[in-house]
């Protein structure tokens, strides 16, 4: 097993691993690793999985709710970079083999004393809590099986160990591809099967779009039933697997889809690069992972994805198939190859033939931002390259120049059919109008820049030309809710990923009376909060870096953070510590830039977002009879907030 394992992987791995010195290319299988830890020898998670904006890239050890089990050396090597900080791996340690390879132990509790000690010597004079240096200039050595710390959850509860490997050029890859090995006999199970219409014909269920279907079980197997197609579709799954021992899910090591016997995809996840880590959101189906936080598994390569899972990916796995009945099979396979097939049919017949599109030169303008929304957008469905109103009605489209959009002053006729589905494979813009209500959709290509400002020039968004995976249209506008009066930028739809951020200015009005301490906070509609994007304000006009498409809220920030709750603690490792409440709900707590004194003595102010925990830090604290908590704690836009406890011991 392990030999075919070699070969398979190697053939992946030679040539991308391969150092620029001397040294010989470094290949997982022939690498020996010891269990890291004493926690127990079971996963809570596995290589690939989804998380919220990328793959996971470890495996996950499970540490039964608690903290402080032993830590080791998995393989001897010298400290390469010991990080400490609120979010992310948390207290983390990096280590350098002679291969060149790295081994990563993440969300510690603590170091070893020795360790602890010299980190805190280089990060105690600046009294900072971020702390992420290379290690290598103390040439600190450590011996397989030696203890390098203590598990814990800090990062990103709850408790465990992320054990995570990577090659000399720093790619992660699956632990389980080397010695480290978990007990499974456990098949993997599928929960649905998703059907995506991609193009302007296809229709799923006589619906345009999104279909998902739960499985009927068949023995150890699962069974789809029939479903009516047209049209171009892409079908993907929402699978998981698990390990013996354990009831933790893990994500599903191979994936094949065979059409008709013939095999049209193959996926396996052994590795991949961190410039490739946001491309889950291809691999995966956006709009419901966006949505219901399902990671749905594409069986076909989505445009732009250029990940190394694939062993087969067709472009026939796009399925264009002829008129008739279709049988598709899906087989999922754990790393053991544990395995659990999915049947089921497509009948597929030809899609009804649609209105010739009519372009026409001749513009109407459109309707000032934020006189319709939401309802103008909300009408519409579209992908990439086509658009619809929802339900039965029809639409206009015009094709619009540049200059049309400042022409806001000019009357004209819209003179163009009526139709169903608009073709977007046009250049430039497209205003659309269904039932009095208008939206103007904008084309993104990858490779080239685009500015977008709106007819009143109070709102610009420029996109650079890494911004986009795939060409697709947009919207972009503000609007204020008639309800509540908040103003909202929105940059739509949602269910399509970004590569890269896009950059928003927008000419605040009169009435936001602190420009300085407004910002955007995007609505997330799965936890129904909102999030904080920084931004810059020169006079009445604020800009940000945005990462994703949604909806926006423009909000002043003139609430301080609340302190509450002062405790003083006893660390597992024996430290004393101080913790006090602190919760802000808009820009968040600004840890670098609060301070923290206990009897007079300024410590380093460390804070757990998780739990709302501001932390007192000093490396000889020993608490009083009677103490003085005094803390000067901000937000991200400058709000402070300045309080005294006492706390007897």
């Amino acid at each position: 097993m392990r030999l075919v394992l070699h070969i398979a992987f190697g053939l992946i791995l030679i040539g991308v691993y391969q150092n620029t010195s001397a040294q010989k290319p470094f290949y997982p299988q022939d690498a020996d690793y010891l269990w890291p830890t004493d926690a127990s020898h079971y996963a809570s998670a596995s290589f690939g999985e989804t998380r919220s904006a990328h793959f996971h890239a470890a495996l996950d050890v499970k540490t039964w709710g608690r903290v402080g089990y032993k830590l080791y050396a998995t393989r001897d090597g010298i400290l390469y970079r010991v990080a400490r900080g609120p979010f992310g791996y948390g207290n983390v340690i990096y280590l350098k083999h002679n291969d060149g390879s790295f081994s990563v132990y993440a969300h510690m509790d603590r170091f070893t004393p020795q360790l602890d000690k010299l980190v805190d010597s280089l990060r105690w004079g600046k009294r900072v809590f971020v702390f992420d240096e290379n290690m290598e200039k103390f040439k600190i050595q450590y011996k397989r099986g030696q203890l390098i710390g203590y598990t814990g959850e800090s990062g990103a509860g709850p408790p465990h160990l992320h054990f995570e490997l990577r090659t000399p050029t720093e790619s992660p890859f699956n632990p389980l591809i080397t010695s480290i090995s978990i007990k499974d006999k456990v098949a993997p199970s599928f929960s649905a099967l998703a059907i995506e219409p991609i193009d302007k014909f296809a229709k799923v269920e006589n619906q345009k779009k999104i279909f998902v279907k739960e499985p009927r079980r068949v023995g150890k197997n699962v069974d789809f039933g029939t479903i009516d197609v047209e049209g171009q579709v892409g079908l993907a799954v929402d699978v998981f697997d698990q390990a013996s021992g354990v009831s933790n899910v893990y994500a599903v090591y191979e994936l094949e889809l065979k059409v008709d016997n013939q095999l049209l995809f193959h996926s396996k996840i052994d590795s991949f690069s961190y410039a490739q880590s946001r491309q889950m959101f291809l691999d995966r189906v956006y709009g419901l992972l966006k949505s219901q936080n399902k990671g749905f598994q594409r069986l076909y390569r989505h445009d732009g994805n250029t990940l190394p899972f694939y062993k087969t990916a067709k472009p026939e796995a796009k399925l264009n198939l002829s008129e008739g009945m279709h049988q598709f099979e899906i087989t999922a396979r754990d790393f053991y190859q544990n395995e659990t097939k999915a049947y089921g049919k497509l009948r597929v017949k030809q899609p009804d033939s649609l209105p010739e599109m009519l372009i026409n030169s001749v513009v109407l303008p459109p309707k000032m931002p934020g006189q319709s929304f939401p309802e103008n957008l909300t009408k519409w469905d579209w992908q990439n390259d086509w658009v619809k109103p929802k339900g039965d009605s029809k639409m206009l489209s015009v094709k619009l120049s540049p200059m049309d959009f400042f022409d806001i002053s000019s009357k004209y006729q819209l003179n163009t059919k009526e139709e169903q589905v608009v073709d977007l494979k046009i250049q430039n813009s497209v205003l659309l109008e269904s039932e009095g209500d208008r939206t103007v959709l904008y084309r993104i290509e990858p490779g080239k820049t685009k500015t977008i400002v709106t007819p009143d020039q109070m709102l610009e968004v420029q996109f650079g030309a890494k911004a986009v995976y795939d060409t697709l249209s947009l919207s972009v506008g503000y609007y204020r809710d008639e309800k509540d009066g908040e103003l909202y930028l929105y940059v739509l739809p949602e269910q399509e990923p970004l590569q890269s951020g896009f950059t928003v200015s927008f000419l605040l009005p009169d009435s936001f009376l602190k420009p300085e301490k407004t910002a955007f906070y995007q609505y997330n509609f799965r936890y129904d909060k909102l999030d904080f994007a920084p931004a810059n304000t020169k006079g009445k006009v604020i800009t940000a870096k945005l990462r994703d498409f949604g909806l926006y809220r423009v909000v002043t920030d003139s609430i301080a953070p609340v302190l509450s709750n002062p405790k003083i603690v006893k660390k597992s490792g024996g430290k004393w510590t101080v913790h006090v409440e602190g919760t802000d709900n808009l820009s968040g707590i600004d840890y670098n830039k609060s301070r923290f004194f206990v009897n007079d003595e300024e410590g380093i102010l460390e804070f757990d977002p998780e739990l709302n925990r501001i932390v007192y830090y000093h490396p000889t604290f020993r608490p009083k009879k009677k103490n003085k908590i005094e803390l000067v704690v901000y937000d991200f836009e400058g709000n402070k907030t300045q309080q005294i406890f006492w706390l007897t011991n």
